[in-house]
């Protein structure tokens, strides 16, 4: 369920979720320790504030991109991540990835339509569009390190979730953040997925104002330019 806003999330909740739960200090990648607090029993804990300020960050990212009408694309191919990223795709009227990247989706996508070739001959192979998304979310960047490959090549920026043992270059803004919790993922899944709605909400409201402003002014012209109007009397 994806049922958590930003606004909302306390650092209780976080620590309740185990969003401070790292890996393994003996796994840990060293370009993280500005995040991890500290150590326990062997496993390294993740500075819940790092956490809740990257994700407000992110969160007003995805906002931002939803506002301008980009496509985002939430990316979750672990089996109990799959559905996360298609509710939270679902909810913002956006896309998602759940199975296995294609390697040259992003770099090479009209070599991979050609190879379809029952498609290529129904369609209009000339007139066959490709589209890039604006934003990747991926909620387990350590296994789709191809698809993060090809957004870097084709400047697409990422965000992710970003555990000890990850390495934090992977991604554009990372999420410090226990990549193993269910419930730690959807919170940051849920989050962004309603931070994209409440971009295209704003966006669809603002457009909506934009319209019926316009109609008031042409409305208004027409009737200044009837009262200007003056009937000259009759002899």
């Amino acid at each position: 369920m994806l049922d958590h806003e930003s606004t909302n999330i306390t650092l209780e909740t976080m620590m309740a979720a185990g969003m401070h739960l790292g890996h393994s200090a003996s796994l840990w990648n060293p370009l993280n320790l500005p995040h991890i607090f500290g150590e326990r029993q062997g496993v390294h804990i993740i500075n819940l504030e790092h956490t809740m300020a990257a994700l407000r960050r992110a969160a007003q990212l995805v906002k931002g991109v939803a506002y301008h009408g980009g496509i985002i694309l939430f990316a979750g191919t672990r089996k109990d991540q799959q559905q996360l990223a298609v509710d939270a795709a679902l909810h913002a009227n956006q896309y998602f990835v759940t199975g296995k990247w294609v390697p040259g989706t992003l770099t090479n996508p009209q070599s991979l339509l050609a190879k379809h070739q029952l498609y290529m001959q129904e369609a209009d192979s000339d007139n066959v569009k490709t589209y890039k998304p604006d934003l990747i979310i991926a909620l387990n960047p350590l296994e789709s390190k191809t698809m993060l490959a090809e957004s870097r090549l084709t400047h697409v920026p990422t965000v992710g979730i970003v555990d000890t043992n990850c390495d934090p270059r992977l991604v554009t803004y990372g999420i410090p953040c226990n990549d193993d919790s269910v419930r730690a993922v959807s919170i940051v899944a849920g989050v962004l997925g309603r931070a994209a709605r409440a971009g295209m909400d704003l966006r669809k409201m603002r457009l909506t104002e934009a319209v019926e402003k316009h109609n008031r002014l042409a409305i208004e012209k027409a009737a200044n330019a009837a009262s200007s109007t003056v009937s000259m009397p009759t002899a």
